[in-house]
This record gives C-alpha cells, sequence and structure tokens, in this order.
C-alpha cells in the first residue's frame, strides 16, 4: 500500500489548521450582530454576497454525484453537472441574489417575502405555502444528504446489509 510523502501530510495539516483559525475567526466577526452573520456587516460587495451564498451548495453528496456521472459516463458526464449544476446556480446567485441582498437589506428569507409581497392575507398565504414548500425540500435534501454520505463512506466501510430487519416480525 502507497504511504502520503511527509510534504503530502505537511499539506492537509497545513489546510485543516488554515480552516479551523478562519473559521474562528468568522465566527468571531459573525457573532458580533445578525447583520454580520447575514449579510457581512453590510461591508461586502454584491458579488462577495453571491459567493457566499453559492459556497452553500458546495457538499459532499455534489460531489459524489459528479464523481458518478464521471465514472458512468467520462469526461461527458461534466457537461451535465456543469449545464444543471453549478454553472446555473453560480450565474443566479452572482448576478441576482448577491444585488439583491444587498440592496434591499433584507437578511432572511421571512423579511424578504415581507419586502416583496407586504403584510396582508394573501402575503400570509405566500409565506405559509413558502414555508411547505421549505420544509419539503429539506426533507428530500436530507435523503440526498444521506444517500451521497452512505455511498462516500461505503468506500472505506464495508456495511452489511441486513435482509432481516429488527422491526420486521416473520411468521415461521
Amino acid at each position: 500500500m502507497h504511504a502520503l510523502a511527509p510534504l503530502d501530510y505537511s499539506i492537509i495539516i497545513g489546510y485543516l489548521l488554515l480552516s479551523l483559525v478562519m473559521g474562528v475567526l468568522m465566527t468571531r466577526i459573525a457573532s458580533r450582530s445578525i447583520e454580520n452573520y447575514f449579510l457581512g456587516g453590510r461591508a461586502l460587495p454584491w458579488y462577495l454576497l453571491g459567493v457566499a451564498g453559492m459556497a452553500n451548495w458546495f457538499d459532499l453528496t455534489g460531489t459524489m454525484v459528479i464523481t458518478s456521472f464521471l465514472y458512468m459516463l467520462g469526461s461527458r458526464g461534466l457537461y451535465i453537472e456543469f449545464r444543471g449544476g453549478a454553472c446555473i446556480a453560480l450565474i443566479f446567485l452572482l448576478a441576482y441574489a448577491g444585488k439583491w441582498h444587498r440592496s434591499s437589506g433584507c437578511m432572511t428569507i421571512a423579511e424578504g417575502m415581507t419586502y416583496r409581497f407586504g403584510t396582508g392575507k394573501a402575503a400570509e398565504g405566500v409565506r405559509l405555502m413558502s414555508a411547505l414548500m421549505n420544509i419539503g425540500i429539506t426533507i428530500m435534501l436530507l435523503a440526498y444528504l444521506i444517500r451521497g454520505a452512505s455511498l462516500f463512506l461505503g468506500m472505506f466501510f464495508r456495511f452489511q446489509r441486513s435482509t432481516r430487519h429488527s422491526w420486521v416480525t416473520t411468521a415461521r
């Protein structure tokens, strides 16, 4: 089995330490106020707000989807992900969401809904539908995450598939 070189280990350790230090610093800055947490203290330009919004979309499951496309289709698989995944969301967040958050001053989805639709009965219906949709999307994303994480962890840990579950009773 091949081992990593000392330089490789130092790069990995350096990256982890840099991530830890940056995380602690950003946590301190973000904990000063709610505006610092959501809008970077209103000091960030609109394009950096868009980049920050896009950073929320990168995760393990997306990486596994890209890897799956590469495995199944070869290099052609990247066209599927780049066309429908990263590029479309990045363009939307950079061109629209970052500018909108900067100009409107809204920090949360609820504030954005009030800014856009007001406070009447119809606006309450829109907020209710948005909340229900977000709950459904969250459930779907959790299922997606569990599937992607199980595929990723399955490469390192061999899970034993059980044919009989403890909650299922069988008649004999």
